[in-house]
């Protein structure tokens, strides 16, 4: 057979065989569109409920504690409204008051240590001046007394010397003029020792003078550091006084009270459970799978929702002016959830 005949006899089976299998596929997609109806489907959300309760709070709220050790003299009690300031709860205050009263008397008599060396010092100081003075006034005369000594030991040789060159001067009368000579220089010499002496007399006492200024400085040194560390006994003493008393910090009620009148509490440990009566919210727990999906609200808040707790704030008509809400209640709550 020739080739070319055969090729186009292939190629003409070919054509028949694909339009066979066309009409095969168009008669079953046309059977399956006859066997029911077709629906559009579009995106949208699903509403689920959860379930779970939660804890009516305040807004604002603080467990109030001392900060000192004591027994509890009188203490407000659950349900009290408070404006900020007012006393809700006291110890017994004899001892702190004992403290205050003896660090206040230890500071008087250690500013009256102080105002004592403070005038031994100024009595120090008069001294030694009035020492230099006097120091220095002895020492002028010594000096004085040596510089006559001086000149009666130079007239002593003048005088010798003029007796030598007279011929009618006798030999006794030059043993006197020498005699006196050595009589001034013994004069001189013994003006000389006190003028000395007087020298360190005089800083003898000028050291004396200022040891007494050195010591009545240390005393002062000394008085100020008793009275600073003194005020910071009296401050200590003060703020355990003013701790002796809570006050509230803010308007509010007394929501819990943990003590009682006559009881010894210690520091940090809470008394009074304390917040804004006029502002309230339900904290809730819901598990972390579910936090995801819950809508954002006005009445939900946002910062926490992805965390476990979540915060809802009372709406309006059920807000905490209403006399069946209160804190520490428990609430049922319907959470709305999109997927």
């Amino acid at each position: 057979m020739d080739f070319k005949k055969i090729k186009k006899f292939c190629k003409s089976l070919l054509i028949i065989l694909f339009t066979i299998l066309l009409i095969f596929i168009s008669s079953g997609c046309k059977a399956k569109a006859e066997e029911g109806e077709v629906y559009t489907v579009e995106k949208g959300d699903m509403e689920v409920k959860i379930s779970t309760e939660g804890k009516v709070v305040p807004r604002e709220y603080t467990k109030i504690s001392f900060k000192s050790l004591g027994e509890i003299l009188s203490i407000a009690e659950e349900g009290e409204l408070f404006k900020k300031g007012e006393v809700i709860a006291k110890l017994d205050e004899k001892d702190f008051k004992d403290q205050l009263e003896l660090a206040k008397t230890t500071l008087d008599l250690a500013e009256k240590e102080l105002e004592m060396a403070e005038l031994t010092l100024k009595s120090a100081k008069d001294a030694y001046k009035n020492c230099i003075e006097i120091a220095n006034a002895n020492y002028l005369q010594a000096q004085k007394a040596v510089e006559q000594a001086e000149v009666a030991l130079r007239d002593a040789h003048v005088y010798y010397d003029k007796l030598k060159n007279e011929p009618m001067v006798t030999e006794s009368m030059k043993k006197q003029a020498n005699m006196a000579i050595h009589q001034t220089e013994a004069g001189l010499e013994q003006a000389k020792v006190a003028l000395s002496q007087t020298y360190w007399n005089g800083e003898s006492m000028k050291q004396g003078a200022k040891s007494q200024i050195d010591s009545a400085e240390k005393a002062i040194e000394l008085s100020e550091k008793k009275i600073a560390s003194t005020n910071a006994s009296l401050n200590m003493a003060q703020e355990a006084y003013e701790n002796a008393t809570l006050k509230a910090p803010f308007d509010g009620e007394v929501i819990g009270v943990y003590q009682k009148v006559g009881e010894m509490i210690s520091p940090g440990m809470p008394v009074i459970y304390f917040g804004t009566s006029d502002d309230l919210k339900i904290v809730a727990d819901v598990d972390e799978e579910d936090i995801s999906m819950i809508k954002a609200s006005p009445d939900v808040d946002s910062k926490r929702q992805e965390s476990i707790d979540i915060v809802v704030d009372l709406p309006a008509p059920l807000g905490p002016k209403s006399p069946n809400i209160s804190p520490s209640l428990t609430s049922k709550l319907m959470l709305s959830t999109a997927t």
